[in-house]
């Protein structure tokens, strides 16, 4: 279209509404009127770099504000401007010599202090650019716009059309007739050009909505059988001996069985358990197929034991090391030494071990790879028991009623200060939630590790101490009632029996709960004794 036809369609724009197809001349403005879109040949109303840049390094300047209704784009080639009832432009803005990263926003303002909109026109990735983007600005009342810039730059502003408020009453009087009249006589129409060569065909629609489901089809022939599945477990007795009910033949049945002195932990290789006995400076190693109990002699008045998939690991609390036990010969193959004062109880979270040093207020971190120590962790006063959901290791402080966590995959990088109930002893994590035995308040706190918030506290009995669970309740030992509390994950952590597990009043002291997968293992630490039990 040359020149003297788009000021022609302008001039009959100004007064007319033009519908060809679906297009026509009439816009509406952010206020929601109408308005006319006049073109211009394009013309510059601003350029900074003859003076000062806008915008400040590193940060937001002094938005300058521009003048632009009423401006003037006369020069040699035109003799146009931009009329003071405009109310947007459209031009390109250029933002040249950039200071760094950084981008500029042009908005509708009454002044500078105007609040900026979260957008913006030009963005720069460095110094020394040159970058434009075209743009359509609506006008402030008075006919002003600003421009600011994050970081320095010069700026350049060239207006190639405007938007002025459209003439409705002129438009709805003329008829379809008319307007065609006064089409013929603005414009002459030449004759009909040759067909262009057709384009290219467009993107492929939208995926249209799936249709309603058909009938259901006829059942298929039943498929052949598969292949028979592997045998299940051997029973744990004799054929014969089932025929004859003689369940008293059968390993898993409850039993009360003979360990070392004053027993205080144990854990399982998933094979056997081992029980730590503190009084004669032994572990007693389980055999749950035929209750059988052996002797392993270790340091002096051992007082916890964990299970790291290769090793047995027993914590010697007078000699403070580490005995490590190999489970396939029965056999200590190694001792680690120099663990701090009043180290006794132990955890292990699938790549470390850690030891708690009561007497210190910390928390040792050992590779079992190399019994090497790769470091140590600061956590309150008196800590004792400790569990991980396989990335934080959650620390239980006596004294102090806390929790300390520290996050492995953060490199233990800080530490998070849970509160917790009074005098918490134990930790035990059951894939869901951690779970803390607060002795001195006889209750436990039920902790969400996903945020490490404390979501419920449910009262158990006299002095709880340690905890297991068996996929499907938490079983709680009372130290000082010889009990066991069995709560209810998915019914509100309720209570669903006590089960007494020896002679209460601080007789037989339950000092551990233990579950192999088949049977509970409940510690009495004043009986000498482990209680081998079926689940509830």
């Amino acid at each position: 279209m040359t020149s003297l036809v788009r000021s022609r369609w302008a001039a009959i724009g100004s007064a007319i509404a033009v519908t060809l197809g679906g297009g026509s001349l009439i816009g509406v403005s952010a206020s929601g009127t109408e308005s006319t879109f006049v073109p211009v040949e394009p013309g510059r109303i601003l350029d900074t770099r003859s003076t000062t840049p806008i915008g400040a390094n590193n940060a937001f300047g002094t938005p300058l504000r521009l003048k632009v209704a009423g401006a003037d784009l006369t020069d040699g080639s035109r003799s146009a401007g931009i009329p003071t009832t405009a109310t947007a432009v459209t031009g390109t803005i250029t933002a040249t010599g950039t200071g760094g990263w950084g981008f500029v926003t042009a908005y509708p303002c009454d002044s500078t202090t105007d609040t900026p909109p979260e957008a913006s026109n030009v963005n720069f990735t460095g110094a020394d650019q040159t970058v434009a983007n075209s743009a359509t600005i609506p006008l402030s009342n008075d006919g002003y716009i600003c421009l600011t810039a994050y970081d320095t730059t010069h700026l350049l502003l060239d207006v190639s059309g405007y938007y002025t408020p459209a003439n409705t009453a002129a438009i709805d009087a003329y008829t379809k007739t008319e307007t065609d009249a006064l089409l013929a006589a603005a414009v002459t129409a030449g004759p009909q050009g040759e067909q262009g060569p057709q384009g290219e065909q467009g993107p492929t629609g939208e995926t249209g909505a799936t249709g309603p489901q058909g009938p259901t089809g006829e059942t298929g022939a039943v498929g052949s059988q598969g292949e028979r599945g592997p045998s299940g477990p051997v029973n744990r007795i004799t054929d014969e001996q089932i025929a004859t009910f003689a369940w008293y033949d059968d390993p898993g049945r409850e039993a009360v069985l003979d360990v070392g002195s004053f027993p205080q932990r144990a854990a399982s290789d998933g094979s056997k358990v081992y029980v730590a006995n503190n009084g004669d400076d032994t572990v007693s190693v389980i055999d749950p197929t035929d209750n059988s109990v052996e002797s392993i002699a270790v340091g002096t008045s051992p007082s916890g034991v964990a299970f790291d998939g290769s090793n047995i690991y027993v914590v010697n609390f007078n000699d403070r090391t580490l005995s490590v036990i190999d489970p396939a010969t029965g056999t200590v193959v190694d001792e680690v030494t120099g663990l701090a004062s009043g180290a006794k109880h132990i955890a292990y979270d699938g790549t470390y071990l850690y030891v708690s040093n009561r007497n210190g207020g910390s928390v040792t971190v050992i590779d079992p790879t190399d019994n090497s120590t790769v470091t140590s962790l600061s956590v309150g006063t008196t800590p004792e028991g400790m569990a991980s959901d396989g990335t934080q290791i959650f620390v239980a402080n006596f004294s102090d009623d806390t929790v300390s966590v520290y996050d492995r995959s953060a490199s233990f990088a800080s530490e998070t200060v849970i509160n917790v109930g009074t005098e918490p002893y134990e930790v035990m994590y059951s894939g869901r939630y951690v779970y803390v035995s607060n002795s001195g308040s006889a209750d436990v706190t039920v902790i969400d590790p996903s945020d490490n918030s404390v979501v419920d506290t449910v009262t158990v009995g006299d002095t709880p101490q340690a905890m297991t669970f068996d996929g499907k309740y938490v079983y709680v030992a009372n130290w000082r009632d010889a009990t066991l509390s069995i709560l209810n994950p998915t019914d509100a952590h309720a209570e669903v029996n006590t089960m007494s597990v020896g002679t209460g009043g601080g007789v037989s002291q339950t000092a551990d709960v233990l579950f192999d997968g088949t049977n509970l293992y409940v510690v009495n630490y004043r009986d000498d004794q482990a209680r081998k039990l079926l689940p509830e």
